[in-house]
Formats: C-alpha cells, structure tokens, sequence
C-alpha cells in the first residue's frame, strides 16, 4: 500500500460530499464540494485512501433513492481503492490472541484494513430498513437512560458496566440454551460469545480445569477485557456519549 494516510470517513461525511455532487442539491454547498474535490485530490496524488466498513456497506445498502444510492457507490469506488476495514470483531479477535499470548498489541493500517477482491457494490448485501429503525430506537433508549445521571455517576464508570453486560449476556445465553436447546444465530456468533469462546479454547489448552471453564473465561474475560484496546476504544466512547447525555 504506497499511500501515507489511511482514513475512516464518517457517514454522514460520505452523505454530505456525495449529495453535494447531484444538480439538483448543488446550490449553497460550496464547502461539502471543496471537501470532496480534497478527496480526490488525496486519493489521486497518493496521500491518503479512505477505506470503508461494515457501516458504510449497511447504510448504503439501505439508500433508497437511485441517485444517492449511485453516487454514493460511485464515490467508495474511487476514495477507497477497493479497501476496507476488518470487521470489528476481526479486529478484537487478533488483538485477544495477541494479548493471550503475551505479545505486544500494534497498531498498523496493515492490521486494520485488507483489499477487497470484490467492489464496494459486490459487496453490499440486501436493504434492511428496519434494522436502522431498531437502531435509532435502541439509541433513543440510551438517550433517556444516561439522561437520567450525573456526570459523577458516569466518569469513568461506563466502561466497567460495559464489561459486566457482556458478561451478563454471556450467562443468558447459556441460561436460554439450557432451557430452550436453542440460541438464535446472532447470537450465537455475537461479539460477547466469540470472545469468551475463544478465550475458552485458550485456557483450555493451557491446562484449565475442564469443570470450571465456562466460569474462568468469564472471569478472565470480566478481569482483562479493557486490556484490548478495540473494546476499551468502544466502551471510551459510550462513556464520552453517556456525560453528554447527562450534561
């Protein structure tokens, strides 16, 4: 990759410079079409490429307005040169092993981003609509709860109840399981349970008690999980989020 400058680009960045674009929603948006031609610029001259992610293949996948939704494909295939994010769970996965076996944790664009053999629209998958209105539906309720508190009560705290729920969501699982024979496959392949699977197999070979393993990764899981830095990076910002709410 002979670039310099890897950069993620927010969505509603990527809306602005691409609906500035379209004739019809040119007039009086100068600044988003400065910013775009700067894009290109750095993506021409070989100073920086803007990768894209899980997020930006959804939100896309959910335009419904042929014209947006073409220049929005128009401008992922040009800023990113075909490269994408890892998953988010591709990168906590990496970082749990390196931290398992006691190696020091990097941070690279080689260990963030790969070239995608497929386009940005080969990779996009069907609309789903309603998967957007649940997730401004769950945010909205994080809104009204974090409201609700202090700044005293939030500052550094957020991040170890972030850490408790996934824990907890651990044990429920389990719980369902036990109780139905049967665990829905989002949830099965879930973040919470890759991790603790796979910290699991780790204490396992290490010679772990074969009885208490399931509770041991949970501990280990509840003792060291802000020790990898992609989880910590994501508690952080909900915690930042939950004293903006609160203030």
């Amino acid at each position: 990759m002979n670039v310099v400058h890897v950069i993620y680009l927010d969505q509603n960045v990527v809306v602005d410079v691409c609906e500035c674009m379209r004739r019809s929603k040119r007039q009086g948006r100068e600044e988003q079409q400065e910013l775009r031609s700067e894009i290109e610029r750095c993506v021409h001259n070989d100073i920086a490429i803007f990768p894209y992610s899980q997020v930006h293949l959804a939100e896309t996948a959910n335009v419904s307005d042929p014209e947006s939704r073409a220049e929005q494909l128009r401008f992922w295939e040009m800023a990113s040169r075909r490269y994408r994010f890892h998953d988010a769970k591709a990168i906590e996965a990496m970082q749990l092993d390196t931290f398992l076996h006691h190696r020091r944790i990097r941070f690279s664009r080689e260990l963030a981003v790969h070239r995608s053999q497929l386009t940005f629209e080969e990779e996009l998958q069907d609309p789903e609509p309603e998967a957007t209105s649940k997730r401004a539906k769950l945010f909205r309720h994080l809104v009204e709860y974090w409201a609700s508190k202090t700044s005293k009560d939030l500052s550094g705290k957020i991040r170890h109840k972030e850490v408790d729920g996934i824990i907890r969501l651990i044990f429920e699982d389990l719980s369902n399981l036990l109780r139905t024979g049967d665990l829905a496959l989002d949830r099965i392949f879930s973040k919470h349970n890759e991790l603790h699977s796979q910290i699991w197999w780790h204490l396992r070979e290490h010679g772990s008690n074969e009885d208490t393993l399931f509770e041991d990764a949970c501990s280990w899981l509840k003792s060291n999980a802000l020790n990898i830095p992609s989880l910590l990076i994501d508690f952080l910002g909900t915690e930042f989020l939950a004293e903006q709410f609160a203030t």
